[in-house]
Order: C-alpha cells, then sequence, then structure tokens
C-alpha cells in the first residue's frame, strides 16, 4: 500500500524547484520528520513553501462525485481494483492507495496545477502533471 502527500506549493518555490524536485523532496521531507519542540519554525518553512488546500470545497465535490463512504475525516473509495482512503487536512492531502498512480489524482490536478507528491517510506515523489496521468 503507498501513502501518498500530496503539497500545493506556491508558485514562486515552484518555479525554483521544479527542475530541482530532490531539494524540495527534502526540504518536506525535514518538515515531515520534525520534532514537537520545532514545530513553529516548521510552521514557518511550510507557510514559505506550501499552500493550503480548501478542504470543505474537496470534501463537498468528493461527496456529489462519488458513492463514498466517510468515517472520521477519512473518504473511503473502491473503484474496480483500486482502493483508496483519502484524508484531507489544511496542510496536505494524505492518499493510501494499493496502485502506483490512482485515478484520483486526475481530479487533485483539476483542483491545482501545483501539486507535488511525496511518498515519504519509499522515498518517492514527483510533480502531479498531466505526463504522470497517462
Amino acid at each position: 500500500m503507498r501513502k501518498y502527500y500530496l503539497f500545493i506549493i506556491n508558485k514562486d518555490y515552484k518555479s525554483i524547484y521544479s527542475s530541482n524536485s530532490n531539494t524540495l523532496y527534502q526540504m518536506l521531507y525535514n518538515l515531515y520528520k520534525l520534532s514537537f519542540d520545532d514545530l513553529r519554525i516548521g510552521f514557518s518553512i511550510y507557510n514559505q513553501i506550501c499552500k493550503t488546500f480548501n478542504k470543505k470545497i474537496l470534501m463537498n465535490y468528493f461527496k456529489e462525485k462519488y458513492n463514498l463512504k466517510k468515517k472520521k475525516d477519512k473518504i473511503y473509495l473502491v473503484n474496480n481494483k483500486e482502493r483508496i482512503i483519502i484524508k484531507i487536512n489544511y496542510s496536505c492531502v494524505v492518499i493510501y492507495t494499493n496502485v502506483n498512480i490512482p485515478k484520483i489524482l486526475k481530479i487533485l490536478y483539476l483542483y491545482s496545477k501545483d501539486i507535488f507528491i511525496a511518498d515519504f517510506n519509499n522515498e518517492d515523489y514527483f510533480w502531479l502533471t498531466k505526463k504522470t496521468l497517462k
């Protein structure tokens, strides 16, 4: 099962890191691993690099578009062979999936063209583009 973290990157940072994704990944990984004592610094760095998701809009869209099961803050989708759990936070969207590129990413690409995806467990990362969705 893959665990993807999706971040909306500010346009200024996207232009800087679009060709140097490894550095962006390392910054986000360091934020992911921050200790509780360093959270204040982490919030400051996050707010410079990333934009927040509109949780209400995304939840309503998924509710209307799909026949979904919702438990607490998680959405459960089952399509053919795909099993997906989505947790929408303001800071990032977390997707648990049994496939490498879940179809749900197409909707998130429509939501924002500035999404960077990181799988910290597998040290994998990429920009969400039309090319990655094919």
